[in-house]
Order: structure tokens, then C-alpha cells, then sequence
């Protein structure tokens, strides 16, 4: 007898095909140190959007008493910079409530002196406190206080202001022998039987907690300019490719596919160009530029406009004009040599026999196949623009003054960098940090990219 048997039917799997571009774009995912990069430059990008609300102050403003100041934090980072006393004067001193005694140790926001109307006044530092004359101090050195009976003799004059003693000098000695010797270099101050030793230690950066990255030269925060200063490298970052994207691809798609005369000619112009130092030619571009538009009564009313905007934009106009005109010689030979490789491809030769036209071949064949490699090269050359500006800033010739730009900080700030370090290392932590997420990504892009590696993992 028969048995009716069912085979069942197993449809094939089917998967989906993706694109050359989401492909890489999951690649581009994995890659952690790319990823990493793409989110530095997204906050930059954020921090520059809404500088005027992140900022604490105006990049503008500035306390010209409170310059080179620093918080509490960043003289202890750096142990060569030596903190300023603190020295509060107390007006009508018998109303205040004096809450320090002798030499004694405080905290940072530890409360000193205590009025009924006037309010309290608090310690900005950590160190040692003490009461001098109607002055309440502190300071980060050592203080010692001594009262002494009628059986010391001290070997001072009485009533001396501050007297400086180098280490080892005996200051007061008893009727039994025993000695008061300074230990380090000091100033002793006697007033009738109270001998007050404060150590020299050489403080000269003011406290002030109310700068988080400290002060400038002429007083104004560092934080807020960082953060404005964001604007202009992100801006030279962004302007620069698209200005190279505008004129190179042009330029090396029209050499490339023409050929013959028209490309020989048009790549003897790179040639020449080429023959000038990049950074050379930029710096000869500034400077004639600052001077021909300076909108002196030399000049005519189109170059006197033409100065009159950069000026209202800090001095940036001129930075673009300048790294646009030498940003795209590069990426025209890049894009010419991906279109020779290209325009010899069967699906070009196939579109050229059913008559489609040059532009129609240009436009859908050709520049979508080159975009990839163009799309890595001007991603991996964005460092070198930010450190065009970042040199053109640094020698004087980048944005105005007061426009901050992270090379004019390091700039202004490397004549003191011993005394005061942190004024330039926070703008070159920045721009090494810029500099680097760009570069991680164009690495990124670069691997994404590549046709070899699509659909490995």
C-alpha cells in the first residue's frame, strides 16, 4: 500500500544586497578610533554653535587687576607656578569677628572674618592663615608665630616691618640657652614680644577660582576664548575643503576627461603653482592682502569694502581667500588621476557608444566612482588647514586681535609659558585634539572606502 509522503520546501535565503556606501558606512561604525573622532569633532562643532551660551564671559571682557590669574587647582597641577598671598583689608577692623587665630591652617572657601553688615570674608586658597596688622592673609608658605617672655632676647630691632633673614640666622635666644633659629628664608616681622616668620617662597599668580582655566595677559578667561576660538579653526576646517572640493574637482575633472592640450595646459598651471612653498605662499597672500585692503585713502572703494569685512569678521576673510587659493592644487591632480583610470572603464566606453553625452558621462559614471578616494584625501588633509591658520595666527598674520584663535593664544602666551604654562597648553591640547579626531576619521574613511575590503568584517 502507497503512502502519500510531503516533502517540504525550503525557500532559499535571500539577502540583501547593500551599497558600496552603507557597507562602508557599518564599517565605518566599527571602527572605534574613528568613531571616536567623529564625536570630538560633533562637540567641537556643538561648543562653536552655542560659544555665546556655553561661555562664562565675553571673549572681549577683561580685568586687567586680576590678569594671569588662576584657580586653586591648576597651581597645584603645576608646581612651578607659586600662589600670591591672599591679603583682605578689613575696614573698621574692631567690628569684625576675626575667626583665624595665630598662624592657622584653612581650607579653600573656609570662612576668615565675619561682619554683621558687610558679611563674610572667605579664603580662595588652601594654605596657612593669620592675622597682620588690620589685614586678614593667607598663603600657601609656612607662618610661624611666637610670643616670648621678658627671658628672651630677641636679636631684631623691635617693631620691624618684614625684615628678611636668609636660613640658618638665630633671630631670639633665652636665659637658658635655647635658640629660635629660621629654618628656610624667611620675613620676620616683631612687634613688642611676637615674633611672626613668613616664609619667601616667591608668589607671584594671583587666586582666582572664578576663572576654571585661568586668565590671560590682559585678565580676560581662558575658557571663554577656547571656546570661541573653536569657531575659527572649525571654520578654516570646513571652508577649506569646500573651497578645494569647488575649484580642484572642477579643475581635475575638466584636465582629466578633456585630455590632450587642454589637460597639459591646465596641469602646467598646477606645476607652476606647485613650485611655490604652500605655507610661503600663504603667508606672501596675507601679507599683501593686509596691506592692499587696509582701507587706507590709497585704495578703492571695492578694496576698502573688501577690508572693511574682514575686520567686522575678526580677520578671517582673508585666511579663507588665502588657504582656498592654494587648497585645491592637491586634490586636482588626485581627481585627475582617478578620472584616467576611470574614463577607460567598460561601463564609460559602453555609455560613450550609446551616445550619452560628455556631461551626462561626467556627472553619473565618473564622479560618483572618484568621490570615495576624493572624499578620504580632503579628510585627511583638514589637519593641515587648521595648522595653516593655527601658523598664521601664531606670526601675526591670522585673525585680529581681540578675535581669539588658538594659535594667537599659544601665540601670546609663549612669552611667559614658564611663569604661566596653562595659557598655552590648554589651546594646544585643543588643537592637538582637533587635529587628531580628523585625522582618526580620515583613517576610518580610508578603510571604509576601499573597495577590497567590502564585506569583510
Amino acid at each position: 500500500m502507497a503512502q502519500n509522503v510531503k516533502v517540504a520546501q525550503i525557500e532559499p535565503e535571500r539577502k540583501r544586497g547593500e551599497s558600496l556606501w552603507m557597507d562602508a558606512f557599518k564599517r565605518l561604525r566599527r571602527n572605534r578610533a574613528a568613531m571616536l573622532g567623529l564625536v570630538i569633532i560633533i562637540i567641537n562643532v556643538l561648543i562653536a554653535f552655542f560659544a555665546p551660551a556655553l561661555a562664562p564671559r565675553d571673549y572681549k571682557y577683561q580685568v586687567l587687576e586680576e590678569n594671569n590669574a588662576a584657580p586653586e587647582w591648576l597651581i597645584n597641577l603645576f608646581p612651578s607656578m607659586k600662589a600670591a598671598a591672599q591679603t583682605v583689608a578689613l575696614e573698621d577692623f574692631a567690628e569684625w569677628e576675626i575667626l583665624v587665630e595665630g598662624a592657622q591652617a584653612v581650607e579653600n572657601g573656609q570662612v576668615l572674618a565675619r561682619h554683621p553688615e558687610l558679611g563674610e570674608v572667605t579664603s580662595i586658597m588652601s594654605g596657612t592663615a593669620y592675622v597682620e596688622g588690620e589685614t586678614v592673609n593667607v598663603t600657601k608658605g609656612n607662618i610661624e608665630i611666637y610670643t616670648l617672655d621678658d627671658s628672651w632676647e630677641i636679636l631684631l630691632d623691635r617693631f620691624a616691618l618684614l625684615k628678611p633673614v636668609d636660613a640658618g640666622t638665630v633671630i631670639a635666644q633665652s636665659s637658658t640657652g635655647e635658640v629660635i633659629q629660621v629654618e628656610y628664608t624667611a620675613q620676620v616681622a616683631v612687634n613688642d614680644n611676637v615674633l611672626r616668620l613668613r616664609e619667601q617662597d616667591g608668589g607671584y599668580v594671583t587666586v582666582s577660582n572664578d576663572y576654571p582655566l585661568g586668565a590671560d595677559n590682559l585678565g580676560r578667561d581662558m575658557l571663554s576664548r577656547l571656546i570661541f576660538g573653536a569657531r575659527i579653526s572649525l571654520a578654516v576646517a570646513f571652508v577649506g575643503p569646500f573651497v578645494s572640493l569647488i575649484v580642484g574637482l572642477a579643475w581635475g575633472l575638466t584636465a582629466g576627461y578633456a585630455g590632450g592640450r587642454v589637460d597639459n595646459i591646465m596641469m602646467r598651471v598646477v606645476d607652476v603653482m606647485y613650485a611655490f612653498p604652500t605655507i610661503l605662499l600663504i603667508i606672501l597672500l596675507m601679507a599683501f592682502f593686509r596691506t592692499s585692503f587696509s582701507g587706507s585713502a590709497n585704495v578703492s572703494d571695492f578694496a576698502a569694502a573688501i577690508g572693511e569685512i574682514d575686520r567686522n569678521t575678526g580677520g578671517i576673510l582673508f585666511i579663507f581667500v588665502g588657504i582656498g587659493i592654494t587648497s585645491w592644487m592637491g586634490l586636482s591632480r588626485l581627481t585627475r588621476g582617478q578620472v584616467l583610470a576611470v574614463r577607460e572603464m567598460e561601463y564609460v566606453e559602453a555609455a560613450r557608444a550609446i551616445g550619452v553625452n560628455r556631461w551626462r558621462i561626467v556627472s553619473q559614471h565618473i564622479f560618483p566612482n572618484i568621490l570615495g578616494p576624493i572624499i578620504v584625501a580632503e579628510t585627511l588633509t583638514i589637519p593641515a588647514y587648521i595648522r595653516y591658520e593655527a601658523f598664521l595666527s601664531f606670526i601675526g598674520l591670522g585673525v585680529n586681535a581681540p578675535t581669539p584663535s588658538w594659535g594667537a593664544m599659544i601665540s601670546e602666551s609663549s612669552k611667559a609659558i614658564r611663569a604661566y604654562p596653562y595659557q598655552a597648553l590648554f589651546p594646544a591640547l585643543a588643537l592637538f585634539l582637533i587635529m587628531f579626531a580628523f585625522n582618526f576619521l580620515g583613517d576610518g574613511l580610508r578603510d571604509a572606502l576601499d573597495p577590497r575590503m567590502r564585506g569583510v568584517d
